[in-house]
Protein backbone atom coordinates (compact mmCIF):
# COMPACT_ATOMS: atom_id res chain seq x y z
CA UNK A 1 0.00 0.00 0.00
CA UNK A 2 1.36 3.54 -0.60
CA UNK A 3 0.71 6.37 1.61
CA UNK A 4 -1.28 9.03 0.16
CA UNK A 5 -1.92 12.78 1.08
CA UNK A 6 -4.90 14.33 1.80
CA UNK A 7 -4.42 16.61 -1.24
CA UNK A 8 -3.93 13.61 -3.10
CA UNK A 9 -6.69 12.45 -2.47
CA UNK A 10 -9.09 15.62 -2.68
CA UNK A 11 -7.07 15.85 -6.17
CA UNK A 12 -8.71 12.45 -7.19
CA UNK A 13 -11.75 12.52 -5.96
CA UNK A 14 -12.47 16.12 -7.04
CA UNK A 15 -11.40 15.39 -10.81
CA UNK A 16 -14.18 12.58 -10.67
CA UNK A 17 -16.48 14.54 -8.78
CA UNK A 18 -17.16 12.21 -6.23
CA UNK A 19 -16.86 15.46 -3.68
CA UNK A 20 -20.42 16.15 -4.54
CA UNK A 21 -21.62 13.65 -2.77
CA UNK A 22 -21.57 15.25 1.06
CA UNK A 23 -20.97 11.62 3.11
CA UNK A 24 -17.70 11.31 1.21
CA UNK A 25 -16.89 14.95 1.55
CA UNK A 26 -17.16 14.61 5.29
CA UNK A 27 -15.28 11.51 5.20
CA UNK A 28 -12.31 12.75 3.79
CA UNK A 29 -12.07 15.56 5.82
CA UNK A 30 -12.50 13.81 9.18
CA UNK A 31 -9.65 10.81 8.30
CA UNK A 32 -6.47 10.48 10.12
CA UNK A 33 -4.75 8.67 6.37
CA UNK A 34 -5.24 7.23 3.30
CA UNK A 35 -3.72 4.39 1.00
CA UNK A 36 -3.74 3.56 -2.18
CA UNK A 37 -4.04 0.07 -3.15
CA UNK A 38 -5.18 -2.62 -5.83
CA UNK A 39 -7.82 -4.83 -6.45
CA UNK A 40 -5.64 -7.70 -7.84
CA UNK A 41 -8.42 -10.22 -8.45
CA UNK A 42 -12.30 -10.64 -9.07
CA UNK A 43 -13.40 -11.95 -5.95
CA UNK A 44 -11.64 -8.65 -4.02
CA UNK A 45 -14.33 -6.76 -6.06
CA UNK A 46 -16.96 -9.39 -5.34
CA UNK A 47 -15.80 -9.44 -1.23
CA UNK A 48 -16.46 -5.19 -1.18
CA UNK A 49 -19.43 -4.80 1.31
CA UNK A 50 -22.06 -2.87 0.00
CA UNK A 51 -23.12 0.00 1.49
CA UNK A 52 -26.94 -0.67 2.24
CA UNK A 53 -29.37 1.94 0.90
CA UNK A 54 -33.25 2.06 1.06
CA UNK A 55 -33.46 2.79 -2.47
CA UNK A 56 -31.54 0.13 -3.44
CA UNK A 57 -33.53 -2.34 -1.26
CA UNK A 58 -35.05 -4.33 -3.98
CA UNK A 59 -31.06 -5.77 -4.16
CA UNK A 60 -30.53 -6.08 -0.60
CA UNK A 61 -34.13 -7.73 0.83
CA UNK A 62 -34.46 -7.80 4.74
CA UNK A 63 -32.37 -5.62 5.72
CA UNK A 64 -34.20 -3.48 7.83
CA UNK A 65 -35.85 -6.53 9.07
CA UNK A 66 -32.74 -8.56 11.37
CA UNK A 67 -31.20 -9.46 7.99
CA UNK A 68 -27.69 -9.30 7.10
CA UNK A 69 -25.53 -7.02 4.95
CA UNK A 70 -24.06 -8.03 1.38
CA UNK A 71 -21.28 -7.73 -0.36
CA UNK A 72 -21.15 -6.70 -3.94
CA UNK A 73 -20.72 -10.12 -5.30
CA UNK A 74 -24.02 -11.13 -3.45
CA UNK A 75 -25.53 -8.20 -4.92
CA UNK A 76 -24.99 -8.48 -8.60
CA UNK A 77 -25.37 -12.45 -8.16
CA UNK A 78 -28.83 -11.78 -7.13
CA UNK A 79 -29.60 -9.25 -9.62
CA UNK A 80 -28.80 -12.20 -12.08
CA UNK A 81 -31.08 -14.46 -10.08
CA UNK A 82 -34.06 -12.32 -10.28
CA UNK A 83 -33.79 -11.15 -13.93
CA UNK A 84 -33.17 -7.94 -13.17
CA UNK A 85 -31.27 -5.47 -15.49
CA UNK A 86 -30.10 -1.64 -15.12
CA UNK A 87 -33.02 -0.40 -17.46
CA UNK A 88 -35.52 -2.37 -16.02
CA UNK A 89 -34.61 -0.70 -12.27
CA UNK A 90 -34.58 2.84 -13.94
CA UNK A 91 -37.17 2.33 -15.81
CA UNK A 92 -39.57 1.17 -12.89
CA UNK A 93 -40.45 -2.34 -14.18
CA UNK A 94 -39.95 -4.33 -11.01
CA UNK A 95 -41.94 -4.50 -8.37
CA UNK A 96 -40.18 -4.18 -5.09
CA UNK A 97 -38.97 -1.36 -2.86
CA UNK A 98 -36.52 0.84 -4.57
CA UNK A 99 -35.47 4.18 -6.42
CA UNK A 100 -35.49 4.55 -10.04
CA UNK A 101 -33.42 7.08 -10.31
CA UNK A 102 -30.54 5.44 -8.10
CA UNK A 103 -29.71 3.16 -11.45
CA UNK A 104 -29.96 5.81 -13.53
CA UNK A 105 -26.29 5.78 -13.27
CA UNK A 106 -25.58 2.66 -13.43
CA UNK A 107 -27.81 2.06 -16.47
CA UNK A 108 -25.67 4.58 -18.02
CA UNK A 109 -22.38 2.83 -16.95
CA UNK A 110 -24.21 -0.30 -18.28
CA UNK A 111 -24.30 0.90 -21.69
CA UNK A 112 -21.04 2.68 -22.11
CA UNK A 113 -18.99 0.27 -19.66
CA UNK A 114 -15.06 0.64 -20.11
CA UNK A 115 -12.62 -0.09 -17.47
CA UNK A 116 -10.92 2.90 -18.78
CA UNK A 117 -13.64 5.20 -17.26
CA UNK A 118 -14.01 3.25 -14.19
CA UNK A 119 -12.38 5.32 -11.80
CA UNK A 120 -10.93 4.55 -8.19
CA UNK A 121 -13.06 2.78 -5.40
CA UNK A 122 -13.15 4.18 -2.13
CA UNK A 123 -13.07 2.45 1.23
CA UNK A 124 -13.19 2.15 4.85
CA UNK A 125 -12.01 -0.63 7.24
CA UNK A 126 -15.81 -2.69 8.24
CA UNK A 127 -16.91 -2.14 11.56
CA UNK A 128 -17.58 -5.40 13.97
CA UNK A 129 -21.11 -5.83 12.83
CA UNK A 130 -19.85 -5.84 8.80
CA UNK A 131 -17.21 -8.15 9.57
CA UNK A 132 -19.92 -10.38 11.56
CA UNK A 133 -21.98 -10.05 8.19
CA UNK A 134 -19.49 -9.77 5.52
CA UNK A 135 -16.64 -12.55 6.92
CA UNK A 136 -14.84 -12.38 3.42
CA UNK A 137 -15.17 -8.61 3.42
CA UNK A 138 -11.93 -6.92 3.51
CA UNK A 139 -13.18 -3.58 3.08
CA UNK A 140 -16.76 -1.51 3.05
CA UNK A 141 -17.24 0.48 -0.26
CA UNK A 142 -17.96 3.95 0.44
CA UNK A 143 -17.68 5.72 -3.42
CA UNK A 144 -17.83 3.59 -6.53
CA UNK A 145 -21.64 1.82 -5.75
CA UNK A 146 -22.68 2.28 -9.31
CA UNK A 147 -19.56 1.43 -11.06
CA UNK A 148 -18.77 -1.84 -8.96
CA UNK A 149 -22.16 -3.04 -9.73
CA UNK A 150 -22.47 -3.26 -12.74
CA UNK A 151 -18.92 -4.58 -13.45
CA UNK A 152 -19.59 -7.32 -11.15
CA UNK A 153 -22.95 -7.85 -12.87
CA UNK A 154 -21.10 -7.82 -16.28
CA UNK A 155 -18.29 -10.52 -15.13
CA UNK A 156 -21.08 -12.18 -13.35
CA UNK A 157 -22.40 -12.36 -17.17
CA UNK A 158 -19.35 -13.14 -18.76
CA UNK A 159 -19.87 -9.81 -20.87
CA UNK A 160 -16.11 -8.55 -19.05
CA UNK A 161 -13.04 -9.92 -18.08
CA UNK A 162 -11.94 -8.81 -14.78
CA UNK A 163 -8.92 -5.90 -14.80
CA UNK A 164 -6.78 -4.63 -11.74
CA UNK A 165 -8.78 -1.92 -9.74
CA UNK A 166 -7.01 0.71 -7.99
CA UNK A 167 -8.30 1.59 -4.67
CA UNK A 168 -8.24 4.47 -1.82
CA UNK A 169 -8.63 3.51 1.85
CA UNK A 170 -9.76 6.13 4.22
CA UNK A 171 -8.48 5.52 7.46
CA UNK A 172 -11.19 6.26 10.10
CA UNK A 173 -10.89 7.92 13.72
CA UNK A 174 -12.13 5.37 16.25
CA UNK A 175 -15.88 5.58 17.05
CA UNK A 176 -16.81 7.93 20.27
CA UNK A 177 -18.38 5.28 22.39
CA UNK A 178 -19.24 7.53 25.10
CA UNK A 179 -18.86 11.32 25.71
Amino acid sequence: MKTLSYQDVFSRLSHINALENGFLKRTIDSALGFYEFTIEDVEGLFNLIWHYRVSTQILTPGRWYGGRLYTVGQVAQLMIDRNLTFDGLFNGTYEGKYDPNWFKSCAKIDANFSWSHFSQLVVQLPSNVERIDCPTGAFRLIDGLHRSLVASVKILRHEIEFEPITGILVIQPPLKMFG
